[in-house]
């Protein structure tokens, strides 16, 4: 939620929002907390020995800061997308106190992707999402969640939240990740810069996000 707060007041939006996949429905200004599907941290164990194992960067999110262990040129990265920094701090389950919401793995290339998918299936109750950001489209993103933290559930409580139909819900989206979004909103709609498989699941294509894709969309609608 801190990495989109500053678009969210620019925007107007004052309710109830979903960050973390899904696994936490917030305060969109303040980050409190309205619902949250925690992992338990001793479940990220066997992930978190398997990242350092391969060096491949990690950090795990609570509701209000997230955590990595060493800072990297990929810190930097990270940083332009949430606009935060990290704090800096050894991963030990035992010592977390407050519900851990996501862990986040940086791939650089297919074979790290594919090491990460392994990894993940083999650790209990946990899922995978993986997706691309548009400045640095090559990086990918793992985020691990609760496998209770289902996108679709996440919807599912939006609607009940707002007294909402499905038909009345406008989704963008450009990942794989964000295709139970674009499949199960009534006005689905892939950016330009998405996968063709991404843009099969929504009703609509617009525009790249380098174009505006958003904008034209709302426009049009």
């Amino acid at each position: 939620w801190f990495a989109a707060r500053e678009i969210l007041s620019q925007l107007g939006v004052n309710g109830t929002s979903m960050f973390f996949s899904g696994a936490l429905m917030a305060n969109p200004h303040s980050g409190a907390p309205v619902h949250t599907v925690p992992i338990a941290p001793l479940a990220l164990n066997s992930i978190i020995a398997g990242c350092r194992e391969r060096g491949l960067p990690f950090d795990w999110y609570t509701a209000e800061a997230y955590f990595v262990e060493q800072t990297c040129a990929l810190t930097e990265i990270h940083y332009e997308y949430l606009k935060v920094y990290p704090k800096l701090e050894k991963f030990s389950a035992g010592a977390i106190t407050k519900p851990l919401l996501k862990l986040v793995i940086i791939a650089q290339n297919e074979k790290d992707e594919d090491y990460v998918r392994a990894l993940v299936g083999k650790a209990p109750n946990v899922s995978l999402a993986i997706g691309s950001g548009a400045a640095h489209p090559g990086i990918r993103f793992a985020n691990v969640v609760s496998d209770e933290a289902t996108r679709e559930r996440a919807f599912a409580w939006m609607l009940s939240h707002y007294g909402v139909q499905a038909d009345d819900v406008l989704a963008f989206g450009d990942a794989e990740a964000d295709t139970p979004f674009l499949s199960a909103a009534g006005w689905g709609t892939a950016m330009g810069n998405a996968a063709p498989e991404v843009q099969k699941q929504s009703r609509f294509v617009t525009a790249s996000v380098e174009s505006d894709g958003v904008a034209l969309a709302i426009e049009q609608i």
